[in-house]
């Protein structure tokens, strides 16, 4: 069962989930079912490397949610501070999602892109979305309201996520308003 996969001692591995922890060169994909042991499995893996004098910091770990992100670090933390106490948690292997990822090298490296990279704040897309409008107004819509929770551009920030996540085609295609290129204009330029 799942709950016994994570209590395994490391006699008790299956051969594959041995062949991922004692893995160690080259890049490495883990994907099996869920309660197969995978998180158990990986965070070992991170700890070997470590004990086989691999530097924390050249241990990247890339996951799709920012949830399995926080539940990786939290195990990684929990078994370094059982092995050498709160000194444990000071080296960390390098544990993203791949959108966390991406802003951090974009972060650290300001020459990518020529300027400092910062995170729009709620007030910047706000704003920006704001003026967006100005240059591409949406017809049958109303502006009354516009910054309130169900006003237009809370309504525009939720079309643009979707037409992120689905494509413009496909927003285009459900879209039951008067003016999905007004929209789909406004979302290119944001």
């Amino acid at each position: 069962t799942p709950r016994e996969t994570r209590q395994q001692k490391p006699a008790a591995y299956t051969p594959a989930q041995r062949e991922v922890i004692h893995h160690k060169d080259g890049p490495m994909n883990c994907i099996a079912v869920p309660g197969a042991g995978k998180t158990t499995c990986l965070v070992n893996r991170m700890l070997y490397l470590m004990d086989e004098g691999v530097a924390p910091e050249h241990i990247l770990f890339v996951t799709f949610t920012q949830k399995a992100a926080r539940e990786i670090r939290e195990r990684v933390k929990k078994e370094l501070k059982k092995k050498f106490g709160a000194y444990g948690n000071k080296n960390l292997p390098n544990i993203h999602t791949f959108n966390g990822l991406g802003y951090q090298i974009l972060k650290e490296n300001p020459v990518i892109l020529g300027q400092r990279v910062k995170l729009a704040s709620q007030i910047d897309r706000l704003r920006l979305i704001r003026e967006i409008l100005e240059k591409f107004p949406i017809q049958g819509v109303s502006y009354s309201g516009i910054y309130l929770p169900h006003g237009l551009i809370r309504s525009l920030e939720r079309h643009f996520e979707r037409i992120a996540a689905s494509g413009e085609d496909n927003f285009r295609a459900s879209y039951k308003g008067r003016d999905a290129e007004g929209i789909l204009n406004a979302y290119r330029a944001y």
